[in-house]
């Protein structure tokens, strides 16, 4: 019972084709404890193999950057049911728990259309998790609450969250081409 009560931090990212509307999010889920360790333990393959990644269809860097979080939200409370730290380099997410109060006041409408926003169903989604969990965002590259120490951590983290991201989408559009490794043919056989 005890592991489920653990604090975690949960960290971010996406890489989107904004022509395609194609994205991926990645998501490393690790005890909080564990960005208390020195910089130099931290190897890349320990990280890379607690990686998720998920493709995303028909969608923006903005709607991306919200469904990642909430998909990685709900993969995280499998785990434990402690607290969280949500890393993100996401303008749109470390800004909306400041905005919360102003959209639910306008119930969502856009103050120059007075139309609901485009992401309006998101944004419902992402308070109604914080106010059932709540949870700490942390904007990763600005100024923070976080020590240098543990900032300089949680900067090698999130580089290797993002390059997967930035891998997995690299990937997935290789595909989509038909690109094969090299030696391999149209015709060859898996």
């Amino acid at each position: 019972m005890d592991r489920l009560m653990k604090d975690f931090a949960l960290f971010t990212d996406v890489s989107v084709n904004p022509v395609l509307r194609l994205g991926t999010g990645a998501c490393l889920a690790l005890p909080a404890s564990f960005l208390d360790r020195v910089l130099s333990e931290i190897g890349k393959s320990e990280i890379t193999a607690r990686i998720t990644v998920k493709r995303f269809e028909n969608t923006s860097s903005t709607q991306l950057e919200l469904k990642t979080f909430l998909w990685a939200l709900g993969e995280q409370r499998k785990l434990s049911k402690g607290r969280l730290s949500l890393y993100t380099d996401s303008q749109c997410i470390s800004g909306l728990l400041k905005r919360k109060s102003g959209l639910l006041a306008r119930d969502f409408l856009s103050r120059t259309t007075n139309l609901q926003l485009r992401n309006a169903p998101l944004y419902r989604r992402f308070y109604s998790c914080h106010d059932e969990s709540v949870f700490e965002v942390i904007k990763v590259d600005g100024h923070s609450r976080t020590s240098a120490r543990e900032m300089d951590i949680v900067r090698r983290i999130f580089t290797i969250v993002d390059r997967e991201a930035r891998r997995a989408l690299k990937l997935w559009m290789n595909e989509l081409r038909g690109d094969r490794p090299k030696g391999m043919h149209n015709n060859d056989c898996a």
